[in-house]
C-alpha cells in the first residue's frame, strides 16, 4: 500500500500531511514526527485520534523522555489510541456476531450466539462470560448508543465507560428515553471516571424512565451477604443492598481504618511492623 492509497496518511481533514504542515509553523517539523521526537506528542493531541498514531509511539523511548510533561503527552496518546482500539475491536464483534447469527428469532439462535461467544473469548484470550459481554456493549454501540460509539472511536472517552452506559440501561427499552439519556451522559462522560458516570446515570435513569421506582423497590428485595475464602487466613466479604447503607458502612469503615492507622504512626509505620 502507498501514502496515497492509505486512508490515515491521506485526506483533506486530520492526514499526517496537515499534521506536518501544522508542524511547520511550530517548534517541530515533520523530521520529529518520522524519527518519534516526543515533542510531537503534544500536537498528535490537538487532532483526531488515529489507528497509526501507534507508529509514531513505537518509534519514542519513553526511557529518554526528560520533561515529565512529554511522559503524560505520550500516556495520553497511548490512552486514546486504546480508545480507538476498542472501538474496532467491538465494530468486528458486533460485525462477527451479525454474522453468526443474523436471525435472532430462529431456533437456532441460542446455539449460534453461544458458538459466536466461544470464537471471540479464544480471539482476545478472555472467558465466554467476558467475550459474551463485550458483544453484547458491542451489539448496544452499534444499535442503541452511536454516539458513544462515535465517542469510543474519537478517544473522548474509555471503553469502561460505555460499559458503564450498556450496563446501567439494559432494562430500558423505550428508544427515545434511551436516546435522551445516552445525549445527557455523553456531555459528563468526557469529564467523569467511569464510577462518577455510573452514579450520573442513575440520576438520569431515575429522572427518566418512569419504571426505575418500580425496580428499585423489587431489587431491594435482592439483599444479600456473602463470604468466600481468599487463602493465607484471610477471607471476603460481600454485600448486596440499596446504595446509600452501602456507601454509609463504606465510610464508617475507611474512617475507622484511617483512625487506626494515625494511632499507630501512619501508612509508613504499618509498613514496619
Amino acid at each position: 500500500m502507498t501514502a496515497v492509497d492509505d486512508p490515515d496518511t491521506t485526506g483533506p481533514a486530520g492526514s499526517h500531511w496537515e499534521i506536518y504542515l501544522e508542524m511547520g509553523k511550530a517548534a517541530v517539523g515533520p523530521l520529529d514526527w518520522l524519527t518519534g521526537q516526543p515533542s510531537v506528542l503534544a500536537h498528535v493531541l490537538d487532532r483526531p485520534v488515529q489507528a497509526t498514531d501507534a507508529l509514531l509511539l513505537n518509534r519514542i523511548d519513553v526511557e529518554a523522555i526528560t520533561e515529565p510533561a512529554e511522559l503524560i503527552d505520550f500516556i495520553a496518546v497511548t490512552a486514546r489510541l486504546e480508545a480507538r482500539l476498542a472501538s474496532m475491536r467491538l465494530a468486528a464483534e458486533a460485525a462477527f456476531a451479525a454474522k453468526a447469527c443474523p436471525d435472532s428469532t430462529s431456533a437456532h439462535a441460542t446455539y449460534a450466539d453461544a458458538a459466536a461467544e466461544q470464537e471471540v473469548a479464544y480471539a482476545t484470550h478472555n472467558s465466554v462470560y467476558a467475550a459474551s459481554k463485550e458483544i453484547d456493549r458491542a451489539r448496544a454501540l452499534k444499535e442503541i448508543f452511536p454516539s458513544f460509539r462515535a465517542a469510543l472511536a474519537a478517544g473522548e472517552i474509555t471503553e469502561r465507560h460505555c460499559a458503564v452506559l450498556v450496563d446501567q440501561t439494559r432494562f430500558l427499552t423505550d428508544p427515545e428515553v434511551l436516546a435522551t439519556i445516552e445525549a445527557a451522559a455523553l456531555e459528563k462522560a468526557r469529564t467523569l471516571t467511569p464510577s462518577e458516570l455510573r452514579k450520573h446515570l442513575d440520576k438520569l435513569i431515575a429522572r427518566h424512565d418512569p419504571d426505575a421506582t418500580v425496580r428499585a423497590h423489587k431489587a431491594v428485595a435482592t439483599r444479600d451477604v456473602y463470604r468466600q475464602p481468599i487463602g493465607d487466613g484471610m477471607a471476603f466479604l460481600g454485600v448486596t443492598h440499596q446504595a446509600p447503607v452501602i456507601d454509609a458502612v463504606f465510610d464508617a469503615i475507611e474512617a475507622a481504618g484511617k483512625a487506626l492507622r494515625a494511632q499507630r504512626g501512619g501508612a509508613e509505620a504499618l509498613r514496619a511492623g
